[in-house]
């Protein structure tokens, strides 16, 4: 179970961005509370008349609690599970750029492309519980995808890749539909054989500034695979307020 909030928040006039947001997640019997700041420093015209190029850092903070009570081994007498509950607080750096050849939507049918790589845990400090280190190790994560527009509604066809060293590795191909200031759709499948639906409501003019809207929707998972018996299906709620600084 995960859940949390965030806030980002533009400087225009100073090309950079800065923000943060709190999470909790929950598997099993390892839990973590944390907080990230994260700022963002964008270069305009880079390649093309629309072009940004943007370079980003994060700063984390996170408690991260064991509760061997919540374990299902198949060894009883693991000396993790003979231990009490366990808590450990460690700091963590992570870094990315992003590029978008068009980030503005709906403008004269411009189609856009888009490339991003992020380095998560760069630096990280051992996370002890009594003499057992929860190693923390560096995930990269790459995204590629291409908007092509149309009148008011756009298509989305994605790919990202996600990397944890030193040998998971796996991807998630996409494509989403929206139609401007209505709704949009989208589909999901990841090399693990995740197949993800999602959609929701776009709602413009909220609260009656004309620069402002809310968007409401929700994203439902499931494995597609003879694994499939043993894990449940998935749903993630979406809410998210946008406006318009410029």
């Amino acid at each position: 179970q995960t859940a949390f909030i965030s806030y980002m928040h533009p400087f225009v006039d100073m090309n950079m961005t800065a923000g943060g947001f709190l999470y909790n997640d929950s598997t099993g019997p390892v839990s973590r509370t944390g907080v990230k700041l994260n700022y963002a420093y964008r270069l305009k015209e880079f390649i093309s008349d629309e072009g940004i190029l943007s370079f980003g850092i994060s700063a984390n903070a996170e408690s991260l609690r064991y509760d061997p009570s919540k374990e299902i081994a198949q060894d009883a007498n693991d000396q993790l599970l003979l231990g009490d509950k366990a808590s450990s607080f460690f700091p963590s750096i992570g870094a990315g750029i992003y590029f978008n050849s068009h980030p503005v939507d709906f403008d004269n049918e411009t189609n856009s492309f888009y490339f991003g790589l992020a380095f998560n845990q760069v630096y990280t400090s051992d996370v002890m519980f009594s003499e057992t280190n929860f190693e923390r190790t560096s995930h990269i994560h790459m995204m590629l995808g291409t908007k092509i527009m149309g009148y008011e509604s756009y298509f989305e066809p994605s790919i990202s890749v996600n990397y944890v060293n030193p040998e998971i590795l796996d991807f998630i191909v996409g494509l989403k539909y929206e139609q401007e200031d209505l709704f949009w759709a989208g589909i999901g499948y990841s090399s693990v054989n995740d197949l993800a639906i999602q959609g929701g409501l776009i709602l413009p003019d909220f609260m009656g500034n004309d620069y402002a809207r809310l968007r409401v929707g929700a994203l439902a998972n499931m494995i597609v695979s003879d694994y499939s018996k043993d894990l449940l299906p998935g749903f993630e709620f979406f809410l998210r307020y946008e406006v318009d600084l410029d």
